[in-house]
Order: C-alpha cells, then sequence, then structure tokens
C-alpha cells in the first residue's frame, strides 16, 4: 500500500460533466489504466482509461465511463440510441480532434447495472490517441459523446504502453 501511495500521484482538477461543475480525482498510469474520479453532491462517477487486447489481439486503449452511486445506470442498452446488440457509433473529441469511436453499453458481471466502454474505430483513430497521450507531458482532454469531459492523464502512459507487451501473435 505505501508503494502504491507513493508512485500514484493524485491531483486535484476541475472539470465538466454533462453541464454540472464537479471535482476530479485524477490518477497518473499505472497497471496499464488512469482513472479519474469525479466527486459532486450527488455524483460519483469513475472515466477511466486502459490498455488492453482487443479481441483481435491487438494492443489497444480503452475508455470506460462508469455510474458509482448504488441503482444509477451509466446507460441503458433498451435506449433507442444503441442498436440491438448495445453498441453505437459516436465521436469524442480528444485535444480538440474528432476521433470515430464505437461505445457499447456493458453489463456488469456482479449486478443488472451497465457502463459504457468505447474504443477507436479507426486505424488512424487509434494511432492519434496512442501518439497523443505518448507525446502529451501532462495530461489530454478527452470529451465525450455525452458532453461530459476529463483531463486523463499521460504520465507514465509510454511506459504502460511499451510494457504491455504489444500484439499477440
Amino acid at each position: 500500500m505505501k508503494k502504491l501511495i507513493s508512485t500514484i500521484a493524485l491531483s486535484i482538477c476541475s472539470l465538466t460533466a454533462t453541464a454540472v461543475d464537479l471535482k476530479a480525482i485524477t490518477i497518473d498510469w499505472e497497471d496499464n489504466a488512469t482513472k479519474v474520479h469525479l466527486v459532486g453532491a450527488d455524483t460519483r462517477q469513475t472515466a477511466k482509461m486502459q490498455i488492453m487486447s482487443s479481441a483481435e489481439g491487438w494492443a489497444s486503449v480503452y475508455f470506460s465511463w462508469q455510474n458509482l452511486e448504488e441503482g444509477m445506470e451509466t446507460c441503458s442498452p433498451r435506449d433507442e440510441e444503441w442498436d440491438a446488440n448495445g453498441y453505437r457509433e459516436t465521436v469524442y473529441k480528444i485535444n480538440g480532434q474528432n476521433v470515430k469511436m464505437r461505445e457499447r453499453c456493458t453489463k456488469y458481471t456482479d449486478t443488472n447495472s451497465h457502463y459504457k466502454m468505447s474504443w477507436a474505430i479507426t486505424d488512424n483513430g487509434h494511432s492519434f490517441i496512442v501518439n497523443t497521450f505518448k507525446n502529451a507531458k501532462d495530461s489530454v482532454h478527452v470529451k465525450f459523446s455525452d458532453g461530459g469531459a476529463v483531463n486523463f492523464s499521460a504520465k507514465g502512459f509510454s511506459r504502460e504502453w511499451n510494457s504491455f507487451g504489444g500484439n499477440a501473435i
């Protein structure tokens, strides 16, 4: 625990998520992920970015948006905006650049609640995201399709990306 506390840098910053000002606790990259915990009077949410292998075995980056309030859904796959499999195509703005994304309304394994998970649809979009995080000094601004926005830490991204192990062979 002591190592974890000493290696994770916490910073307090402001952000806007769906037109409500919240405080954010940003956690630098470690264990292939970075998080922004959103805290408000009636809000507990987490925006997360992580490095994982895609179904095809490619090293990739994924975003997720989770509402941590008991009984609160981040999304509902029954809404008309999602296709029959719980997917939709949308656009995120990453450091001012529009990137085509695919979102999935994903069910938690231990509850009936859902959260959003997303990834770049195109190779160019994926490369842009990776290169933006590699080249950023401190943070990268990500505006989600619902208007919520966070500044994800870029500190440690290159180390985590390079140590992930690359694409599966």
